[in-house]
């Protein structure tokens, strides 16, 4: 009995080693994601849809509304897109993007195909790594692309405002 436990043993440990060197050996994997086609909408009912599904559906303000105002957003009123809101949450520190147009600090430089391919993939805009937690992005990768193109639309109509968040903070140890 004693030498079937010893075997079993075995070969548990060897199967969690296995397992344990597969995993660390994908930790840095990259994809490129081919940019789906999705083109730009100027049309104002285009932009009203995407207004609709970011305010209301999607309430991207949640997070990426301007902290300072959380009681106005609370309330109901529409607070700008500006991020900067913190999550201070193991691993680290978060903060939420700067979803309007600005080209510095905000989205201005994204282009359709790659907002969407961001928003489908979870892989940020020229990185290559993953949009960082907690943005939930697998409940937003299988929006369609109408629905996304409505989403670019309304963000590329918004008043840019300049607004630099900083960059993830890891937690001390």
């Amino acid at each position: 009995m004693r030498k079937v436990l010893v075997v079993i043993g075995s070969t548990l440990l060897v199967i969690v080693l296995a397992g344990s060197a597969f995993v660390a050996s994908r930790q840095h994997l990259t994809f490129d994601a081919a940019y789906p086609k999705v083109a730009a909408s100027s049309d104002s009912a285009v932009i009203e849809r995407g207004h609709y599904i970011v305010r209301n559906l999607a309430p991207c303000a949640s997070c990426h509304g301007d902290p300072t105002r959380r009681a106005d957003y609370a309330r109901g009123d529409e607070v700008p897109l500006v991020g900067g809101y913190v999550f201070d949450i193991p691993p680290g520190k978060f903060y939420t993007r700067n979803l309007t147009p600005d080209a510095e600090t905000g989205l201005g430089k994204w282009q359709e195909n790659e907002f969407v391919q961001a928003i489908k993939t979870g892989k940020h805009l020229g990185v290559g790594r993953p949009i960082m937690p907690p943005m939930p992005w697998p409940a937003y990768r299988n929006l369609t692309d109408t629905q996304l193109r409505a989403i670019y639309a309304y963000l590329r109509s918004i008043p840019p405002v300049k607004n630099k968040v900083p960059d993830y903070v890891p937690a001390s140890r």
